[in-house]
């Protein structure tokens, strides 16, 4: 039987051949922990600044957001008074004289067209807009500074026909139709609508000279020389001439301390005048008051001026002896008279300050910081 030779050096060479293997598994492994070592501290690494840009961002965003926080509260909210960059549509025609003889206005002084002014700019000269009032609907009423060009009115025509010619200057001139904004004229409702507790006791306790009628009550004039009244009187609130009485009469409004029904005086056209046959009866509808805060309150920020104005509202003026019967000017206090019931006829002179409303869906930028003439809102 044959013996098995061994070979030694084939031992030798197999034992180094497992020794090799063994330490490339042993090297591999060290290189797999390690790169698995690298990886966890790259990917900690990496969650750790994902983690820290996450906050970065929220923390941009928390402050971007107290910016705009900040922004608005520095916003000037609206209030009466502030500026707005209201612009009216262009008018290069403006408002003939042919629309202010005599026959309309009463007055031979409306010699030249009425042309739209100029509007504000950085120059600091031109009309300028301001918020006559905020309604609870979100509309806006703006108020334009006094007009540069002055209207007269005289007489019997003038009391007849002076608001309607007030407004339609106005809607001529000054409208927007973009903004669906029709001007009129500021009339007495404007004022009326801010006056104080005291402004109304003034008001009510306003009693007509040398002798007249107290606010809302009447006077009747029998002397034939002192019964003459503008055509459109006949028409009015409280109005009896002769035994006749208009459609409509007086009263106060217990709730508003208004005379009731008083804006219909503010409506209608007619020329010249008449003679009542026995007797002309007039309510007292003038009454004088300061223009100032204590008597408009809020309201007296928009409807101050240095100048003064037209309101297109009419009124009488009665004392023992005769009527005035009137446009209301605002100049310090109202007057304006321009015809008296002894046919005598005055011709008076003023500027025109235009009203428009602005719808709740006109959107309005509120100016940072306080507002100003140079500092206005800005419709947008």
């Amino acid at each position: 039987m044959k013996e098995k030779i061994i070979n030694k050096n084939n031992i030798i060479r197999n034992s180094e051949k497992g020794a090799i293997t063994l330490y490339v598994l042993l090297a591999c492994l060290f290189f797999v922990f390690t790169l698995t070592g690298v990886y966890t501290s790259n990917l900690n690494r990496l969650k750790a600044q994902e983690q820290d840009i996450k906050q970065i961002q929220e923390n941009y965003a928390r402050e971007l957001k107290d910016i705009d926080n900040v922004y608005e509260e520095m916003k000037s909210p609206l209030k009466v008074g502030d500026y707005i960059n209201y612009v009216p549509d262009e008018n290069t025609t403006g408002y003939s004289k042919s629309q202010l003889t005599s026959t309309i206005t009463g007055s031979t002084s409306n010699t030249s067209t009425i042309t739209q002014d100029k509007q504000y700019t950085r120059d600091g000269e031109g009309m300028t807009w301001q918020i006559l009032r905020i309604h609870e609907d979100g509309s806006i009423d703006l108020i334009g500074s006094p007009t540069t060009q002055a209207i007269h009115f005289k007489g019997a025509n003038g009391y007849n026909n002076g608001v309607t010619v007030m407004n339609d200057i106005c809607e001529t001139l000054y409208s927007n139709e973009k903004l669906n904004a029709t001007a009129r004229s500021v009339n007495y409702k404007d004022l009326e609508y801010w006056l104080t507790d005291k402004g109304k006791t003034v008001r009510d306790e306003y009693l007509a000279y040398s002798g007249g009628p107290a606010y809302g009550h009447t006077q009747t004039y029998t002397s034939s020389n002192y019964r003459y009244y503008p055509n459109l009187y006949a028409q009015e609130i409280g109005a009896k001439i002769d035994s006749g009485l208009s459609g409509l009469t007086a009263g106060i409004d217990k709730e508003t301390g208004n005379i009731k029904g008083l804006e219909i005086s503010d409506k209608g056209t007619a020329t010249s005048s008449t003679r009542a046959n026995t007797s002309l009866t007039v309510t007292q509808t003038y009454w004088y008051n300061s223009v100032d805060d204590t008597n408009l309150g809020e309201g007296y920020n928009a409807l101050k001026t240095s100048g003064s104005y037209w309101v297109a509202s009419r009124y009488v003026n009665c004392s023992s002896n005769n009527a005035i019967f009137g446009l209301q000017t605002v100049n310090n206090f109202l007057v304006g008279g321009v015809f008296v019931s002894t046919n005598y006829s005055i011709d008076v002179s003023d500027y025109l300050r235009p009203v428009v409303s602005l719808s709740p869906n006109v959107q309005i930028e509120n100016c940072t910081g306080k507002n100003s003439i140079t500092n206005m809102h800005t419709i947008i």
